[in-house]
């Protein structure tokens, strides 16, 4: 029997699948959002300490022994991380098989909703919308607690990926501290949204002082807590809709659904590492984490006092809304 060109290692507390695809001798991670196949490399490979997965410095370790691994063929079995891949995992050549996700109930608090729809291939849809009322901490948490394990459930499931609408249109200006803790979340679930969402929307055609803000805070948390995956600001759901539509996988150019485009135009190492790998090379596995830029410095930033400005916002003269600048 041939081996396996694609192999699933599962965490064995949260069960979160990282899926691996070999591709011209080489064994990388592939399960993440297709434009950052070319920017993101999480080799797996051989070396002196034996078969590893490295990225950015932090590395999963097989922990068979080493002079039972075969140099040519990842060991399945216990591996073992660290940081942001903390725990024991097992690589396996069978794709773990679940029940199909929990449903989700709506959500509608009277100041946000939110509905969950399962597509077709395991794809999810999640709309959200916020409202005139103001949030209260209660339907924050209720929100944030429904998505993270929303989002746990999905990581789960190799095949599923999601995609996401905010409506923001006429919506109360958030409190300061549910903006920190959206991106308090979204640091926390991080590593698992990188693995399942694929692009989102928000509708928003701001007008006055109060678009305004809305548009400053949006922007702010585009910065605090940068999305990998394609995000856009339109006016109307209608144009949000269209723009998802060419995320999803089925409408994705070939060289997006899999890993060819990016092996080609960014080549990546052989998984049996060389005592004299070049300078290109070593960039390419030391390639930094580009899915999560990190949460501003308290010292240097207080949410507290931070107030949106007008100067936060431009004006697309020839499309009549106003939109956000790009994060400098």
């Amino acid at each position: 029997m041939a081996p396996a060109s694609t192999l699933y290692l599962v965490h064995q507390k949260g069960g979160q699948v990282l899926i691996f695809t070999q591709r011209n001798g080489t064994w990388r991670m592939t399960r993440m959002p297709p434009q950052q196949l070319a920017k993101v490399h999480i080799i797996m490979s051989y070396g002196h300490h034996g078969w590893t997965i490295k990225e950015g410095g932090v590395k999963i370790q097989s922990q068979l022994p080493l002079a039972d691994q075969d140099p040519l063929f990842p060991p399945l079995g216990t591996w073992h991380g660290s940081r942001a891949f903390a725990g024991d995992w097992t690589l396996q050549e069978e794709k773990p098989q679940l029940p199909p996700l929990p449903r989700m109930e709506p959500i509608d608090t009277g100041s946000a909703t939110m509905r969950v729809v399962e597509e077709d291939s395991g794809l999810v849809r999640v709309d959200f919308g916020l409202h005139s009322q103001p949030l209260t901490d209660q339907v924050v948490e209720e929100l944030m607690e429904t998505m993270r394990e929303g989002i746990r459930e999905m990581a789960r499931r190799p095949d599923a990926t999601m995609l996401f609408t905010f409506t923001l249109q006429g919506a109360a200006i958030p409190a300061m501290r549910h903006v920190k803790r959206l991106i308090s979340l979204s640091h926390e679930i991080g590593e698992l949204l990188f693995l399942v969402a694929r692009g989102s929307a928000m509708i928003l055609r701001p007008q006055g002082f109060l678009g305004s803000a809305m548009v400053a805070i949006v922007r702010f948390v585009q910065t605090a807590a940068a999305a990998p995956w394609p995000e856009t600001i339109v006016p109307t759901m209608e144009e949000a809709e269209a723009f998802l539509l060419t995320l999803r996988p089925s409408c994705l150019s070939p060289s997006m659904r899999g890993i060819s485009n990016a092996t080609e135009e960014d080549p990546t190492p052989s998984n049996v590492e060389s005592e004299l790998l070049d300078e290109g090379a070593s960039k390419v596995r030391s390639a930094p984490r580009a899915h999560v830029k990190s949460v501003p410095r308290e010292d240097s930033m207080n949410l507290d006092l931070w107030v949106p400005s007008e100067h936060d916002i431009i004006e697309r003269k020839d499309a009549g809304v106003q939109e956000l600048e790009p994060p400098g």
